[in-house]
C-alpha cells in the first residue's frame, strides 16, 4: 500500500530541478513546529531547528527569531545552502541516491551523510541500511529516543519508495 507522499505541497521556488524534487519528498517528511523532549534537536520547524535557524541567521547577517516563525522560503534556503549544496549532495550524479544522501545531511548532520556515503561507497542499500543502523544505535544508547525508532525507519521506507517511483 502506497503511503501518502506528497501530503503537503512544496512549491519550486528556484530554478534546479533535483533540490526542488528532493524537497516535494522532505516536505512532509518533517511537518511544523515541534518542541518534545524526545527530539534531541530542540524547537524545530519544517525540520530546521533553532540552531540550524540561528546559525543561518547571524551568517546571513539576518535578525534573530524564533524558528516557530520560519517560513517554507527561509526553510528551502536553509536546505539549498547547507544541506544541499554545502553537504555535498548536489555534486551526487545518482539523484536517486543524492536524495538519500540529503536526507542524510538534513536528518543526521552533514558528517553523517558524508561518513555513510564513503562507507556505503555510493551503494543506495547500503547507505540506507548504515542509517537504519544509526537509528538503532541511537534507540538503544540515547534515553527516550526508542520512542522515536519506529518514526525514523517509516521516513527511512517512504523516501525510498519516492526515490523508486521518481528516479527510475
Amino acid at each position: 500500500m502506497e503511503k501518502n507522499i506528497s501530503e503537503k505541497k512544496y512549491i519550486d521556488w528556484k530554478d534546479d530541478k533535483d533540490f526542488n524534487n528532493a524537497m516535494k519528498y522532505l516536505y512532509p517528511s518533517e511537518g511544523n513546529y515541534s518542541n518534545r523532549k524526545e527530539d534531541l534537536g530542540g524547537p524545530t520547524n519544517l525540520g530546521v531547528t533553532q540552531s540550524t535557524f540561528d546559525w543561518y541567521n547571524k551568517k546571513h547577517k539576518l535578525p534573530q527569531k524564533d524558528v516557530k516563525n520560519i517560513t517554507k522560503g527561509e526553510a528551502a534556503q536553509i536546505y539549498d545552502e547547507y544541506f544541499w549544496k554545502q553537504s555535498g549532495a548536489s555534486d551526487i550524479k545518482d539523484k536517486k541516491l543524492a536524495l538519500l544522501y540529503f536526507d542524510a545531511a538534513v536528518n543526521h548532520g552533514p558528517y553523517y551523510a558524508k561518513k555513510y556515503y564513503k562507507e556505503s561507497k555510493g551503494d543506495f542499500d547500503k547507505f540506507m541500511q548504515l542509517r537504519k543502523d544509526h537509528y538503532k544505535r541511537m534507540a538503544d544508547n540515547i534515553k527516550g529516543q526508542d520512542k522515536n525508532y519506529n518514526g525514523w525507519i517509516n521516513r527511512l521506507d517512504i523516501l525510498k519508495e519516492y526515490a523508486e517511483k521518481n528516479y527510475k
